[in-house]
């Protein structure tokens, strides 16, 4: 897979490395309820029988989003939540 902006092999961001890499297959590969599917993934949230389907999707540059305070609350309250318990389940 040839992606543009490729990275170095001490370049480490997540974004990079793990998100980029995801999206851009999902992008190219995931089917049509490949959202839905995802959030279904997610723990403590509804999901409605489909979220529909992607009406873009930019992988190329990484974002950055400044923090919100509503952001930043929602992170603390759930950082348990944030982080494996056992990161050797990755594939899981």
């Amino acid at each position: 897979m040839t992606m543009s902006g490729a990275s170095s092999p001490d370049d480490e961001r997540s974004g990079r490395t793990r998100g980029t890499p995801v999206f851009t297959w999902l992008r190219e590969h995931g089917g049509p309820g490949w959202v839905t599917g995802l959030l279904r993934l997610a723990d403590g949230i509804q999901v409605p029988d489909s979220v529909g389907e992607v009406i873009s999707l930019s992988v190329d540059e990484e974002r950055e989003v400044p923090p919100s305070p509503r952001r930043l609350a929602l992170m603390i309250r759930n950082a348990h939540r944030l982080a494996p318990h056992d990161g050797r389940l990755w594939k899981e």
